[in-house]
């Protein structure tokens, strides 16, 4: 189940039953032939076939990492480190207040 496919309404009775979420996080950033997005198209594969078996939730992708060394190929976006870990911490945060106590 990815969460952008519910409402809030359908999340409540997910809580009801279970905390876990799936967290996915990596860069969009080159790789030379293959799409910016290598780096989320392969965890969130991973995910879905996780989250089939385990009937589990996954959050939306956060596509964005760290990719300084790479801001020269066009398409590359990049986070410092810090905002990379405060927009992390964020989403936790706002998980934890909703009831979601186990990070995938």
């Amino acid at each position: 189940m990815r969460l952008e496919d519910l409402n809030w309404m359908d999340v409540a009775r997910y809580l009801e039953q279970d905390n876990r979420i799936i967290l996915i996080t990596g860069a969009t950033e080159q790789h030379a032939h293959l799409s910016l997005l290598t780096d989320i198209q392969i965890p969130m594969r991973m995910a879905l076939a996780a989250a089939e078996r385990e009937h589990v939730l996954i959050a939306p992708p956060l596509n964005f990492g760290f990719s300084r060394s790479l801001a020269a190929f066009p398409g590359t976006i990049s986070l410092t480190p810090r905002t990379f870990d405060l927009v992390v911490l964020e989403i936790i945060e706002c998980l934890l207040h909703q009831g979601f106590r186990r990070f995938l």
